[in-house]
């Protein structure tokens, strides 16, 4: 369990999903979240529940899916 109010890091989720970024209030912020199972990246910022909020998705070799 990562507890920091801000900063940098990176984040390793028991299923392999990656986060490259900084936080804010103990979640994501700004940065890169990499899903494990099916290579893709969302780069951009997040919610306070962590979620997406705004930026792009790429497929696993870097091509554009969608803005959020």
């Amino acid at each position: 369990d990562l507890r920091m109010s801000r900063g940098l890091g990176d984040v390793y989720k028991r299923q392999g999903d990656t986060y490259e970024g900084s936080f804010k209030d103990n979640h994501f912020s700004k940065g890169t979240y990499t899903v494990k199972a099916t290579g893709e990246q969302f780069t951009g910022t997040f919610d306070s529940s962590g979620q997406p909020k705004k930026g792009s998705w790429y497929d696993k070799n870097g091509n554009f899916l969608q803005n959020v």
